[in-house]
C-alpha cells in the first residue's frame, strides 16, 4: 500500500517510494491516485533523465508535442 497524502486543492504526495523501484502493483495504485487527484508529487527523488523516462514508460507510451523544446540528449522529455 502506498503512503499517500492528499494535497489541497488537488494532487497527492507519495512518500517512501523510489521511482526507480516501482512494481507493477505500485504502477496500478499510482494510476488510481493520479486519476483521483490529478497530480502526484514524489519528494526526495534523485534520478537522471534516463531513469525518469524508464519510470514514465511504466505508464504507457510517452507523448511528445511537436514544437516543444526537447531536453538535450533525451528527446523524449521536453524543457519546461
Amino acid at each position: 500500500m502506498l503512503d499517500c497524502t492528499a494535497l489541497t486543492p488537488l494532487g497527492a504526495l507519495i512518500s517512501g517510494l523510489l521511482v526507480t523501484d516501482v512494481t507493477d502493483r505500485d504502477v496500478h495504485e499510482l494510476r488510481t491516485v493520479l486519476a483521483r487527484r490529478g497530480v502526484i508529487v514524489f519528494p526526495g527523488q534523485f534520478v537522471d533523465d534516463v531513469q525518469f523516462v524508464g519510470f514514465l514508460r511504466r505508464f504507457g507510451a510517452i507523448m511528445f508535442t511537436v514544437g516543444e523544446s526537447p531536453v538535450p540528449g533525451c528527446p523524449e522529455l521536453n524543457v519546461i
